[in-house]
């Protein structure tokens, strides 16, 4: 299981002091996660699920695929979908399928 390094603590983002929808991160978090996706159809996605411990709904996440990662693979947007877990979609932009090799993904977290 992935443990955390925390990059940063308590940073507010907003315009100005008195910017009332500004938010609080409380702070910023980083996992090195393995991740081995398995085969995926051609022209199709699917949702990979990682276990990242703390991260709660409603914190912001960011994902960084491996260097070594197919060309022709899109990866979404993560989410928290439960508490400890993360989700994102990749998909096959070819006419084969494709099966790449397990590798360490980095996720930050934007504890909010």
């Amino acid at each position: 299981m992935a443990s955390p390094k925390e990059i940063l603590s308590g940073i507010r983002l907003g315009r100005s002091r008195t910017d009332s929808r500004a938010k609080w991160i409380k702070a910023i978090l980083e996992y090195a996660v393995s991740v081995d996706i398995g085969s995926i159809a051609a022209d199709s996605d699917l949702t990979v699920t990682v276990t990242l411990p703390g991260v709660a709904v409603g914190d912001y996440v960011v994902v960084s695929p491996p260097a070594s990662l197919e060309a022709n693979v899109a990866v979404g947007q993560p989410w928290v979908s439960a508490a400890d877990t993360v989700k994102f979609i990749v998909e096959n932009e070819t006419l084969s399928a494709i099966d790449p090799a397990a590798a360490t993904w980095k996720f930050l977290v934007f504890k909010s």
